[in-house]
């Protein structure tokens, strides 16, 4: 539930921790995700060698990207709900 529209109508929104617990679950998930493609990517490579593989290098450095940013994201995030609740 998006939470302007809880406030506005009255329904409960989550607490901080279980912000936190909510947010380090979508990390999981994200780095589970990126593992699998990673993984996924490098059989590929293993299997077209370095010469025939330009987007597949490609592809691994921006799921590695993907999962860093996702921890920035997830930092800003915790300290702009902290923000808020203050």
């Amino acid at each position: 539930m998006d939470a302007r529209f809880a406030r506005r109508y009255g329904a409960q929104t989550p607490d901080e921790p279980q912000s936190r617990r909510i947010l380090r679950g979508d990390l999981a998930k994200v780095i589970a995700a990126g593992s699998i493609s990673a993984v996924l990517l490098a059989i590929g490579l293993a299997l077209a060698g370095w010469d025939r593989s330009f987007w597949l290098i490609y592809w691994i450095i921006t799921v590695v990207s993907i999962v860093a940013a996702w921890r920035v994201v997830e930092s800003w995030a915790t300290r702009r709900e902290a923000r808020r609740q203050e």
